[in-house]
């Protein structure tokens, strides 16, 4: 038969593609309306009124004139499974053209009488039928249309589609997993579905980029599933062995599977699945025995920035596997991104704002050394990032701001002056939580916004209503103390009201309590009597778990802040003492400066007095431990001035010299 005539009887064409669209697979559905009749064996003037419906479909007609109609053709006695499935097309395709409010005042109860109607012939529709069903059902729920009884009719139907998997196809397995996005789908049938895929995989009849298409699909899930052992070494096992068949799997099949493997925390028995892959996806220039010079690899043509920003999140979440870096594979995994770092240059102008802001912050949690990435960053803020930093949303911002801190690099001037700009115009669409790391991640780059931008901040922070994490109260302060401007007395109100209630639900942990007390030394506000309580009552309990760093940062603060409110009692002050006398061997050079300055700034203790005398020693140590540096290290250098102030404390008659 031939293409025009069996879409003249309304052939239902289903094509699963893989496109490049952000970053993530698709699922391309002929939607035009001649494919939307499918071959229903029914009455003739039941299939004619369906042909009027989906042809005032097609004439974008108000869904009142049609709605109606559909509904009795669901009460109908020829209306089954199959039927069911092609209303329920219909409808979601409509529905995405209106608001979430209104599709559920429009198509709510309609879709609750399809559902219930279409379980007519269920016990002998076929899987594809099933399958059918189930991804446009789930594809509905997902769009926001709630149905009346929608919970009871998603398990029947889910339930229908378990009775079917043992002979459910690769495509019919696709569309059931696809489609259950968004959905809590029960264990027995995600196993179902799992021993279901094992049986194609051993008998070679599910085709690998479907293979790959199933797992990203379950890692798009809103519970993403947990593999079994069994399950993860058959997929990964499948993946290695299509990597040795040239030209069946591209880039973008790669970076889904890298990406799928990483957000469903896959750790495969044999530990080369990853590198295996990232030496398939090496983008090196491939010398030409013929033509006019070098030229790259069938992958980079197929290689995308979309594809780059999934590949490095995949790996940024698997950075916990300790196998990673493993010298072999970690010098593989420095390779791989420095060579898609080297490719990129030439799509530069294609980074959108959301592939860039997600492969900088990928990049900044995966934490290696890569070759070229600090000339990639500079060149991508001055040419891409400075003519797209007005096109990124709230998110995408502090993304990428927090990536160049977490970098420890220093954006371009221009680059950072058109973020600062897109940063002013979303601030009020901005979390209490974004606005507190975008602050923090500017401070951490050593550029300080302008005193209106951070008086905005601070009123937009005040006027949030929504729940404010200790991470972001402690960003909050700790930004505003580096940047040295006052935050005004409005915005400190709310916010020891906020810290003090987060301390007496036992919220903060010693790190935050400790950020938090360096912070308040640097701005030095006047404290809340209930705010130094409930924040000593908390240290009490937490003090124990102090860090070096920690006990150096409280040691400075209850120097600079026991005039202003926070006075320790004698007990925590003691034990203070003796946790900083036990921790002084680990104590860094710049810690040893900060000890030195509490005790010659704010006379915390009697000179010649045990800590005293250990804090010079281990200033001295740390100087004759490497004098070959004294010339050229700050550090060093300021030590070696403190000690002299010590000694001259020491020793009054050397200050009349």
């Amino acid at each position: 038969m031939k293409e025009t005539n069996k879409r003249s009887r309304g052939g239902v064409a289903w094509c699963p593609s893989f496109v490049k669209a952000g970053g993530s697979l698709r699922t391309v559905v002929a939607v035009r309306p001649r494919v939307f009749r499918s071959k229903i064996v029914c009455s003739g003037s039941f299939g004619e009124e369906f042909g009027r419906v989906e042809t005032a479909v097609r004439r974008r007609a108000p869904a009142s004139a049609w709605i109606p109609r559909l509904v009795r053709l669901a009460e109908h006695e020829a209306f089954n499974v199959r039927s069911a499935s092609r209303a329920l097309m219909l409808v979601r395709l409509v529905a995405e053209r209106h608001s979430p409010s209104e599709r559920v005042k429009l198509f709510g109860q309609p879709l609750s009488i399809v559902v219930l109607n279409g379980r007519r012939g269920s016990d002998v529709a076929s899987p594809r039928d099933l399958a059918s069903f189930v991804f446009h059902l789930c594809r509905c729920t997902n769009a926001g249309i709630r149905l009346s009884g929608a919970r009871q009719d998603l398990s029947w139907w889910l339930e229908a589609a378990l009775r079917q998997s043992g002979q459910a196809e690769a495509l019919d397995l696709w569309m059931c997993i696809d489609g259950a996005r968004g959905l809590t789908v029960p264990t027995a049938l995600t196993e179902a579905w799992f021993g279901r895929m094992m049986d194609l995989i051993a008998a070679q009849k599910l085709p690998v980029r479907q293979l790959v298409a199933c797992f990203h699909s379950f890692a798009s899930w809103k519970d993403p599933p947990t593999l079994s052992l069994d399950v993860s070494d058959a997929w990964t096992e499948e993946i290695i062995r299509m990597t040795d068949m040239d030209g069946l799997l591209d880039a973008q099949d790669y970076a889904s599977t890298l990406w799928a493997l990483g957000k469903l925390r896959v750790r495969p028995s044999n530990p080369n699945v990853v590198t295996r892959i990232l030496e398939s996806l090496m983008l090196q220039p491939v010398d030409m025995t013929q033509g006019n010079g070098p030229h790259y690899s069938r992958m980079y043509e197929s290689f995308s920035p979309e594809q780059m920003s999934m590949i490095l999140h995949g790996l940024a979440m698997l950075r916990h596997d300790e196998r990673l870096r493993e010298p072999k594979r970690a010098e593989i995994l420095q390779r791989s991104i420095s060579s898609w770092i080297e490719a990129s240059k030439q799509q530069m102008s294609q980074f959108d704002p959301k592939s860039a802001s997600l492969i900088l912050y990928s990049v900044s949690l995966i934490g290696t050394q890569i070759s070229g990435l600090h000339e990639w960053l500079h060149i991508w803020a001055l040419e891409a990032g400075t003519r797209n930093a007005l096109l990124f949303s709230g998110p995408g911002l502090v993304l990428v701001i927090n990536s160049f801190a977490r970098l420890r690099v220093e954006p371009h001037e221009a680059f950072l002056h058109r973020w600062t700009t897109a940063f002013d115009r979303n601030l009020n669409k901005m979390d209490s939580r974004g606005i507190a790391v975008a602050l923090h991640s500017l401070a951490m780059v050593h550029r300080r916004p302008s005193p209106q931008l951070v008086r905005q901040c601070c009123t937009a922070l005040r006027s949030r209503s929504d729940p404010i994490s200790v991470q972001s109260l402690t960003l909050e302060i700790s930004a505003l103390s580096r940047f040295g401007l006052d935050p005004g007395s409005d915005f400190l109100f709310k916010w020891f009201l906020d810290t003090e209630l987060a301390l007496r639900r036992g919220e903060f942990q010693c790190r935050s309590l400790a950020n938090v007390a360096f912070a308040l030394a640097r701005l030095r506000p006047l404290l809340p009597t209930t705010f130094c309580e409930a924040f000593l009552h908390e240290l009490e309990l937490h003090l124990h778990e102090s860090t070096p760093r920690c006990l150096v940062q409280f040691f400075w603060a209850f120097g600079s802040l026991s005039e202003l409110g926070l006075r320790p009692s004698n007990q925590l002050r003691e034990d203070l003492h003796l946790r900083v006398l036990r921790n002084l061997p680990r104590v860094s050079p710049s810690g040893l400066i900060t000890l030195s300055r509490t005790l010659l700034i704010f006379h915390t203790e009697e000179p010649g007095s045990d800590l005293w005398n250990r804090i010079v020693e281990s200033c001295k140590a740390t100087i004759n431990y490497n004098p070959g540096d004294l010339a050229s290290n700050r550090v060093i250098l300021e030590l070696h001035d403190l000690v002299r102030r010590f000694e001259r404390l020491s020793d009054p008659s050397r200050s009349m010299r």
